[in-house]
């Protein structure tokens, strides 16, 4: 999936085993050497009360959970992948939506 990132996109992976969600820059190279936190997967999110998972992708820290960091990056792909997902034999997507994250103090 390819992102402009503003604003910042969240995103929830379905019910499966494993998932991982890991943002790369133009070519599809890892962001972590530059960018803490520019990847997360099912064994190191937060929960949201309901089960489901909320990521944020933004260029500066949101003050929430699931933060993923574009290291100033406007532009790059957003590798979202399962295995083992409950409903086997469907195509499953990953509910996607546009959010503003306010400036901090407003």
């Amino acid at each position: 999936m390819w992102s402009k990132r503003t604003p910042s996109p969240a995103r929830s992976p379905p019910a499966c085993r494993y998932w991982g969600v890991h943002l790369s820059n133009i070519w599809w190279q890892s962001l972590e050497d530059r960018s803490p936190h520019s990847s997360i997967n099912h064994g190191n999110a937060t929960l949201e009360p309901d089960g489901s998972v909320r990521l944020v992708v933004a260029h500066r820290d949101p003050g929430t959970p699931n933060w993923l960091n574009t290291g100033g990056r406007r532009e790059g792909s957003v590798l979202v992948r399962w295995l083992l997902p409950e409903q086997q034999g469907i195509a499953v997507r990953p509910r996607t939506e546009v959010i503003t994250i306010p400036h901090a103090g407003s």
